[in-house]
């Protein structure tokens, strides 16, 4: 069987709720949400889930603070209070797809690739608009060696967003397993142009050692400076 290592922070992107919401939930559980998506998206992610618990402290039943308190632990390596977390959320609304989606991550890190597959084609039947939920699961097709399927997924990805920094990444993994050198090195190229990090990642991940002392990899390396 072939390894293939999931690297969250760069293959699969959780997904939050928006900052402010209005309804009936109270000024309490708001404000204490709002701290958590701002620890969140700084990557304080110990300090969110104290925020977001408090949050639904004040109300038991606010769904987005559910999700994102999943999202939160699935960046923390605690899978199970991640699953429990998300499974409220679901509980609370079936068909919120930022939960399936955030549920599927926390699958995938498992690597329980079909329940994470099955999570994120519940995402997208809620809204097949969402396009990480689109690579995320073509992550999950090439870990189960689908490469066609993941291909599909990951262009469907690139039809919602032509400039998605990750389903070029990707596109450039899924590339490599099809031993497709030409591709692989154009969608890493069309990647590194749209965030210049993933030279770095390229030069670290074991996806691309097929390709480490290649003279073209190194030199689209080398035109990218981190």
């Amino acid at each position: 069987m072939k390894e293939i290592m999931v690297v969250t922070t760069l293959l699969m992107a959780p997904l939050m709720h928006p900052t402010t919401l209005a309804g009936s939930l109270s000024d309490e559980a708001i404000a204490w949400y709002n701290s958590g998506n701002d620890s969140f998206v700084i990557g304080h992610y110990d300090q969110a889930v104290k925020y977001y618990l408090n949050s639904l402290s004040f109300d038991n039943g606010f769904l987005s603070a559910w999700t994102n308190l999943g999202a939160a632990y699935q960046q923390l390596g605690r899978y199970q209070d991640a699953l429990e977390a998300l499974d409220t959320a679901l509980s609370i609304d079936p068909g919120d797809s930022l939960a399936w989606n955030n549920k599927g991550l926390v699958q995938t890190d498992l690597e329980q690739y079909e329940d994470a597959l099955f999570c994120f084609e519940m995402a997208l039947k809620v809204n097949s608009l969402q396009k990480e939920s689109w690579v995320n699961m073509g992550v999950c097709l090439i870990n189960l060696d689908r490469l066609d399927e993941a291909g599909k997924a990951l262009q469907t990805a690139l039809e919602l967003d032509p400039d998605y920094d990750l389903a070029m990444f990707n596109s450039a993994i899924l590339s490599g397993r099809l031993s497709d050198k030409e591709a692989m090195l154009e969608w890493l190229g069309k990647a590194i142009q749209e965030n210049p990090r993933y030279a770095k990642e390229a030069r670290e991940a074991r996806y691309f050692s097929p390709w480490w002392d290649d003279p073209q990899f190194i030199e689209l390396l080398n035109q990218t400076k981190d």
